[in-house]
C-alpha cells in the first residue's frame, strides 16, 4: 500500500476534542522477548500496579469540555516493560509526568461502525455505508459500496491479502482480495460492489458465521471456518522466494482464490461461538483449534480433525467471550474468556494423537467485576470491554490495574492496534477499589501517550513466567 500520513504524527501534547463520539486506538510495541508470556499479534500494553511507585497510577482518561457531533479519538501507548529493571529507574522523576498525553484522530466520523482492521497507518472500517479506508486529517475513502455487509475482516499486509466475512445469510461466505489490486482501486478510485466480487469468493464457505486465522502466520496462513456446526480448514501455502515486487503482483491473477486448499470438515454436535487456531510448538502436526460451544471448550487436532475436551463450565448459562492463544517458550496456553471468569490453561504437545490437558502449577483464573462482550490481551495486561468501561488486569495476577468509565463503548478493532467508539468519557479512578465519576454533562475523552519509561514488574509475577521487554 502507499505511504500515508503517520496516523499520530505531532500530535504528543495535551488538547480538548470538541466531539461526543470517538474511535480510539492503543498502540504499542509488538515484539516479545523468548521466555516471555504473549498474545502474538496483540496491541502490547505496559499498565503499572496501583501499588507501584511508577508514575501509572493516573487516570486513563481525563475530561474535557464537549461540542456537538462524532470524532475518533487515537489513544497510543509506548513505554518499555525490563524484568531486570532497578526499583530506584521505576521511581524517577521522569516517570512521575502525567502518563498519557492526548492525540486526536479522525474527528466527524459520523457511520456505524461493524468492525475493522488496521492498514498500515490507516484504519478500514466496515460500516452501514460501506467500507471506508480513514486516515488521521483526511477524508475518508469509499472502497466498497454499501451491497456488501462485512461483519469480520483481516488486513495482512505482509501478504498482499484481505479476507472478509460477507453476511448474506444462507449466502454468507468468505471473500479473498489481493491488497495491491484494492489499492490500485482506491488510486483510480474505483469502488468495489458485491458484483465485482464475484470471482473472490471461497465457495465452500457458504452459509458460514465465523472464522479465525493463526497468529503465527510461517509458511502458511490457516483460516478455520464455522459453517453451523460444521469446521472447514483451509490454508494457503506461502512462497519465500516470490516476494511482493511490482513484478511479481503483476504477475498474479488478481484473484487469490486458487491459492487456498480445502484441506478437511468435521462436524461438531452445535455450532461454535469462539474459534481460535493455536500453534503448536513444532508445526509438525500438532496445531490445534478451539472451539466453544454448549457448556464446553474442546480442543481440535489439525492433522486428523478430532476433538478433546479442555474445558467444561459449572454454570447453568454460559456467555462464551474468547479464547486467547499466549505462548512462553513456544509452549501454547490458552485464556479462556467466559461469563465473568478467565482461565488459564497450559496445553501440553500431542502425545499419541491427543493434546496433554492437564492441571498444572501455572493453571489460574480471575474475575472480572462485570461481564465483558470483549477481551484484549496485551501483555503483561488483559483488556475486558463492557458496554460503559474499559477494565485492566494484569495477566499474571489478575490485580486490577485501572478501570476507564466509557459510556456507550464499542469496541471496533484489535488485532494488531486497539479501535474503539464510544460517545462520551468520564474520568475513572485507577485504584481497584472504587470509581470517580464526573459530575459534569457529557464530556469527550482525551487519550494520552505514555513517556517511554523502564518499569519494574518483578512484582505479581507467576512462577515460571517473566516479563521481557515489550
Amino acid at each position: 500500500m502507499a505511504a500515508r500520513k503517520p496516523m499520530l504524527e505531532n500530535c504528543i501534547s495535551r488538547h480538548a476534542l470538541g466531539t461526543q463520539h470517538g474511535l480510539q486506538e492503543v498502540q504499542g510495541p509488538r515484539t516479545a522477548s523468548p521466555g516471555m508470556l504473549c498474545a502474538p499479534n496483540m496491541a502490547s500494553m505496559v499498565w503499572g500496579d496501583p501499588g507501584h511507585e511508577d508514575g501509572l497510577g493516573g487516570a486513563l482518561f481525563e475530561s474535557s469540555p464537549a461540542e456537538k457531533g462524532w470524532g475518533v479519538l487515537a489513544l497510543k501507548l509506548k513505554t518499555t516493560v525490563k524484568g531486570d529493571t532497578p526499583p530506584t529507574l521505576a521511581t524517577t522523576s521522569f516517570c512521575k509526568k502525567e502518563p498519557w498525553e492526548s492525540q486526536s484522530f479522525c474527528s466527524n466520523f459520523p457511520h456505524e461502525v461493524v468492525c475493522a482492521d488496521s492498514w498500515g497507518q490507516s484504519l478500514l472500517v466496515s460500516t452501514d455505508a460501506g467500507i471506508l479506508l480513514i486516515d488521521d486529517g483526511q477524508p475518508s475513502v469509499q472502497v466498497f459500496d454499501k451491497t456488501l455487509q462485512i461483519k469480520q475482516m483481516h488486513v495482512l499486509e505482509a501478504v498482499d491479502l484481505l479476507i472478509a466475512r460477507i453476511d448474506e445469510g444462507k449466502d454468507s461466505r468468505l471473500l479473498v482480495f489481493r491488497l495491491s489490486v484494492v489499492q490500485k482501486d482506491i488510486e483510480t478510485k474505483q469502488m468495489i460492489s458485491k458484483y465485482d466480487c464475484r470471482e473472490n469468493k471461497l465457495e465452500r464457505t457458504k452459509g458460514c458465521h465465523l472464522y479465525a486465522i493463526n497468529t503465527h502466520h510461517g509458511s502458511e496462513l490457516r483460516i478455520v471456518v464455522a459453517i453451523r456446526n460444521k469446521l472447514l480448514l483451509i490454508i494457503k501455502k506461502y512462497n519465500p522466494c516470490n516476494s511482493l515486487t511490482s513484478s511479481s503482483v503483476l504477475s498474479l491473477p488478481e484473484s487469490p482464490v486458487d491459492e487456498f486448499q480445502y484441506i478437511w470438515e468435521i462436524c461438531l454436535s452445535d455450532p461454535p461461538v469462539v474459534t481460535t487456531l493455536v500453534d503448536g510448538p513444532s508445526g509438525d502436526s500438532d496445531d490445534m483449534i478451539c472451539v466453544a460451544y454448549r457448556h464446553q471448550f474442546d480442543l481440535v487436532n489439525e492433522s486428523i480433525g478430532e476433538s478433546y475436551s479442555l474445558h467444561h463450565v459449572e454454570a447453568n448459562k454460559v456467555n462464551f467471550v474468547a479464547a486467547i492463544d499466549v505462548y512462553e517458550d513456544g509452549e501454547a496456553g490458552l485464556l479462556l474468556c467466559y461469563n465473568y471468569v478467565c482461565q488459564y490453561r497450559k496445553v501440553y504437545p500431542f502425545n499419541g494423537g491427543s493434546p496433554l490437558v492437564q492441571s498444572s502449577a501455572y493453571d489460574f483464573h480471575f474475575s472480572w467485576n462485570q461481564v465483558p462482550y470483549a477481551v484484549v490481551c496485551a501483555f503483561p495486561s488483559i483488556l475486558a470491554f463492557t458496554t460503559d468501561s474499559i477494565e485492566i488486569r494484569l495477566v499474571v495476577s489478575g490485580n486490577l490495574v485501572h478501570t476507564a468509565v466509557v459510556p456507550e463503548l464499542q469496541l471496533v478493532a484489535s488485532r494488531s492496534d486497539i479501535y474503539f467508539k464510544d460517545t462520551a468519557a468520564v474520568r475513572g479512578s485507577s485504584h481497584s477499589s472504587s470509581k470517580e465519576m464526573s459530575s459534569s454533562s457529557p464530556q469527550a475523552p482525551t487519550a494520552y501517550e505514555i513517556p517511554e519509561c523502564p518499569l519494574s514488574s518483578s512484582e505479581g509475577e507467576v512462577p515460571g513466567w517473566r516479563s521481557g521487554p515489550t
